[in-house]
């Protein structure tokens, strides 16, 4: 009995020993996603901060006050250049809350992926200009982290619904030198290939493009769209692609291209 008694009391040890472990990992947990929680928060404020710096473009106001808070606005992002040479345009698509400065760095087209606009670390990182492309190519593609806070391009995939597509249309990018808008002609989930697979790569088609290699882009791009938008690229539009992390598959991707309003 005694016996019995001293087992039953050894396992009530180990349980309890175990329960403490176990709160331990939970409340350790708990606290790294209350950490991670409050750096999105303040990563995304700063963001924010910097997006207040610059004034609004008003579709709706007088030709002269349109002219006059275009060029207030393009002096504030000839401003921010000049705090950071490697800003090069600033990303607005209101609906899926895109409002960030993009990067651009040659040499290393990755620098941003974890970096805030100062260059400190950011988890979320700063939209950036991918490889072989700059902001006045033929094609440019803009990563940007797909975060579950819904921040950077996080809502993107808001554009999975053809009815989101019909009330954001568009998207802005502007620079110091001219304000753009470009139409969203299309809407693509897709994954990075194998190297040894075979089939096209929208991520190998940034840079400035033959009419052939134009034309090849934007087929495969209206060919795999989610839906018809009715907007067909011509060969003397730059196009635009945002491009994001999709968790569909492995490596999964979903693009939003646009093409380049005259």
């Amino acid at each position: 009995m005694e016996e019995n008694s001293g087992k039953t009391k050894k396992k009530k040890n180990i349980w309890q020993k175990l329960s403490l472990v176990f709160a331990g990992i939970f409340v350790f947990c708990c606290l790294m996603a209350g950490l991670s929680l409050l750096q999105a928060k303040q990563e995304q404020a700063a963001f924010s901060e910097l997006a207040r710096s610059l004034p609004e473009k008003q579709d709706s106001a007088a030709d002269e006050q349109a002219q006059d808070e275009a060029e207030a606005r393009m002096a504030a992002l000839g401003r921010l250049q000049k705090e950071n040479p490697d800003f090069t345009a600033w990303l607005t698509l209101p609906g899926a809350g895109l409002d960030y400065p993009v990067m651009y760095t040659p040499e290393e087209p990755e620098y941003y992926l974890h970096r805030a606009f100062d260059g400190s670390y950011a988890a979320s990182g700063t939209p950036f200009l991918g490889a072989n492309c700059d902001i006045d190519s033929d094609c440019c593609i803009i990563y940007g982290h797909n975060m579950k806070n819904g921040s950077m391009f996080g809502n993107l995939d808001k554009y999975l619904e053809k009815s989101f597509w019909q009330d954001n249309p568009a998207f802005d990018l502007d620079t110091a030198a001219e304000l753009r808008e470009y139409r969203i002609f299309a809407v693509v989930r897709c994954r990075l290939l194998n190297q040894d697979e075979a089939g096209f790569r929208y991520y190998q088609s940034a840079g400035d493009l033959s009419d052939e290699d134009f034309a090849r882009l934007c087929g495969w791009l209206m060919t795999n769209s989610l839906y018809d938008t009715k907007v067909t690229p011509t060969s003397d539009q730059q196009i635009v692609i945002l491009s994001t992390c999709s968790y569909h598959t492995d490596n999964g991707r979903f693009i939003v291209a646009g093409c380049r309003e005259q």
